[in-house]
């Protein structure tokens, strides 16, 4: 056999094993295993994410101010020394959710703290105008309410419970971090009840805490389980340490929201029943009356601790948030008809709810602020100049007294006291109606282009 012939079939018995090689290898490609890739965290997310609002400010931080804006934190005693410190504008972000259909967002104190604007951004990337209703310092919590043109309802997020956590379960949480907006992030709850302490001075207690990636930007964001139930509110983390995150715990919320949404001193009206959210036994998840006045509206129209609320004026009522709003729209002589029932059957209650005397808040402030106050017009800031265009505006000082001793000056603007945002002498009445002596309490001076915070002692007996 010549050379050429053999090399010949050299290369083509090389050719065959090399043809034979490739068909093996195709018939060993894997196939894909089909499983469902719509984990439990990709479902929370498409249930939630409409319902969660990006949030972006401007408000006026003192130069030195650091990670989340503790270090100007409203709880350090920084009064009067503000207006000798320099102060910039900043733009800052956070994020929050809705509560109601109505435009109702659940986001923290420390996101809104300054605030001279408020947009917020939903999943579209729309963006609305949004003020505050009332904010609680003590416990990192405010209400906003958002402004839809089109008046259309929003989603709204179900509030879940936070008495039944377990550690290790799954947790998703979602919002805004250094400003990627609806960013989802997933994780375990670590521990419970955890206690965290800003500047030695400012202590927050039962909180959460999850290894979920939260960064500065998530603030106010929600803290989902499963079910895509609000189970926390995420509000800090430890910027020595990673995977430690920290949420206010959604009963905590749910607890404060009665003063947050307080209906009667809004609306100047009384009701005489309490209601709480039942989360054990029959009637968990269903809103019940937890307690009547004795001689009041409702009490003489029948109303019982312990009956379970199903309706309020012909609608189902299953939520803490959707009682107090609806609260929100009812005056002073207007008819209040409560389905409810217990042990002895349903029944239908009228009631006919009063007026509540209007406190006079000129004379209060007076009294025990030792100041003297009027509402600040937009044709007034202007004239002034003032860096608000909603507050009171300190018209006289009485020496000695409160004001005086922490430094209040003619053309100050006072645009908040205790958790309220006041704007007129109504809102300062109702704040101040329940006050007495040697009481402190927390407001919010407006100076040229500073704002700052301080507590004021009221005047003793």
């Amino acid at each position: 056999m010549t050379s050429w012939i053999r090399r010949r079939r050299i290369a083509m018995f090389m050719a065959a094993a090399m043809l034979g090689h490739t068909a093996g290898a195709a018939g060993q490609q894997i196939e894909p295993l089909g499983y469902d890739r719509r984990t439990p965290v990709v479902r929370v997310f498409d249930a939630a994410k409409d319902a969660v609002v990006n949030i972006s400010t401007r408000r006026l931080v003192n130069a030195r101010s650091r990670f989340f804006g503790y270090r100007d934190d409203p709880f350090d005693d920084i009064f009067i020394s503000p207006f000798r410190r320099r102060n910039v504008a900043i733009q800052s972000l956070g994020s929050g959710f809705l509560i109601h259909p109505d435009g109702y967002i659940v986001t923290n104190e420390h996101v809104v703290r300054r605030a001279t604007k408020i947009t917020v951004f939903g999943a579209d990337g729309v963006s609305h105008p949004a003020r505050v209703i009332a904010t609680d310092a003590e416990h990192d919590l405010a209400i906003l309410k958002m402004d839809r043109p089109d008046g259309q309802p929003l989603a709204a997020l179900p509030l879940g419970r936070s008495d039944d956590l377990m550690i290790g379960e799954t947790v998703v949480a979602i919002g805004n971090p250094k400003g990627y907006r609806h960013s989802v992030t997933s994780g375990v709850i670590s521990a419970l009840n955890r206690e965290l302490a800003f500047n030695g001075n400012v202590k927050y207690t039962g909180l959460i805490q999850t290894d979920a990636s939260i960064n500065p930007g998530n603030s106010g964001g929600p803290l989902l389980n499963v079910n895509a139930e609000v189970i926390g509110i995420n509000t800090a983390i430890r910027p020595d340490a990673q995977g430690i995150g920290f949420a206010i715990a959604i009963g905590d919320f749910t607890k404060d929201l009665a003063n947050l949404l307080d209906f009667r001193r809004i609306n100047r009206v009384v009701l005489g029943l309490e209601v709480r959210l039942e989360t054990t036994g029959p009637a968990a998840g269903r809103l019940v009356i937890d307690s009547v006045e004795r001689g009041s509206p409702a009490a003489m129209a029948g109303a019982r601790a312990g009956q379970i609320l199903d309706t309020i004026d012909g609608l189902p009522i299953r939520t803490a948030p959707g009682y107090y709003v609806h609260m929100l729209g009812k005056a002073a002589g207007d008819t209040l008809t409560l389905g409810v029932r217990d042990g002895d059957g349903a029944a239908v209650m009228n009631i006919g709810l009063t007026s509540r005397p209007k406190p006079d808040g000129e004379l209060l402030a007076r009294k025990w602020l030792g100041v003297g106050l009027m509402p600040v017009t937009p044709e007034l800031a202007a004239q002034l100049r003032l860096p608000v265009e909603r507050g009171l505006i300190v018209t006289r000082v009485w020496e000695p007294g409160p004001a005086a001793t922490i430094g209040l000056q003619p053309r100050d603007v006072l645009f908040q006291i205790a958790k309220t945002y006041v704007a007129d002498m109504d809102d300062l009445g109702r704040v101040l109606e329940d006050v007495g002596p040697d009481q402190l309490l927390r407001i919010g001076v407006a100076r040229q282009n500073v704002r700052a915070w301080t507590h004021i002692k009221t005047t003793a007996p």
